[in-house]
């Protein structure tokens, strides 16, 4: 055998044991399947092999949750002119129900929400925020104090 082809026979056994390895070596699917966790479940594997060829029982339990958060009404309105956008807005609660209101405005005012007796400044930028629970049951406006119109009409149901 000549030198050239003794060559050729040295990388054509260097190609095959790279080959060879490499599906050796790879980690294959059910290693994968086996070892991936999430979050959400937690699995059990029993392997039984006694009497009959392996089978695998997997079992899901579910994992352990954090308590929602209470579920919170959210409203808003705009004042573009001294008006309100779509006209006096109308919104209704349940008593007991946490409220957030935002309300926009494109000049400096002061909002009142009656009943609750609650004022928040209003200005282009930075809107007005109320935040509340809603204890008292009844019919409540919301107010401009510069413009002296009615925003909103806040029904809360006992």
């Amino acid at each position: 055998m000549s030198m050239r082809d003794r060559r050729l026979w040295v990388i054509v056994g260097g190609v095959a044991a790279v080959i060879l390895l490499f599906f050796l070596l790879r980690p294959s699917d059910d290693d994968e399947a086996a070892t991936t966790t999430t979050a959400e479940t937690t699995t059990v594997t029993e392997t039984l092999t006694e009497t009959a060829p392996a089978v695998t029982v997997t079992e899901e339990q579910p994992a352990e949750t954090t308590p929602a958060e209470p579920d919170v009404q959210s409203f808003s309105a705009r004042i573009e002119g001294g008006s309100v956008v779509g006209g006096i807005q109308r919104w209704q609660v349940a008593q007991g129900d946490d409220v957030r209101i935002v309300v926009r405005s494109d000049v400096d005012d002061e909002l009142h929400l009656h009943g609750y007796d609650i004022t928040k400044n209003v200005a282009p930028g930075a809107p007005a925020i109320f935040a509340f629970g809603a204890t008292i049951p009844g019919r409540f406006e919301l107010e401009s104090h510069e413009g002296g119109g009615q925003i909103a009409q806040l029904d809360v149901q006992p």
